[in-house]
């Protein structure tokens, strides 16, 4: 979806699937008595939120990723950093 046609690695998708199934158990209130968990959400929610108000070109620029495509920039901005900032506010008033 970017202007490179080649798909991330399949380590890197691992990672991210992996993060996200951490930080949906520390979201889930029998995570409560977890230490830490609170941490994890507040830093979840964070960078949720930094990635909802960052632009795909400038973030993809930074990152040193190729420039992305313009559907990717369209999804991007209609419903990924929509869904970003959705999680970013649950996670936040919930820490």
């Amino acid at each position: 979806m970017t202007g490179d046609d080649t798909m991330p690695p399949r380590a890197a998708s691992a990672v991210v699937g992996l993060g996200l199934s951490v930080v949906a158990v520390a979201a889930l209130p029998i995570a409560d008595g977890i230490p830490g968990s609170a941490a994890l959400r507040r830093l979840a929610g964070a960078a949720l939120l930094g990635r909802a108000v960052v632009p795909s070109g400038p973030l993809l620029s930074a990152l040193r990723l190729p420039t992305p495509a313009p559907e990717f920039v369209r999804l991007d901005r209609v419903g990924y950093r929509p869904l970003c900032l959705a999680l970013a506010t649950g996670l936040l008033t919930t820490s």
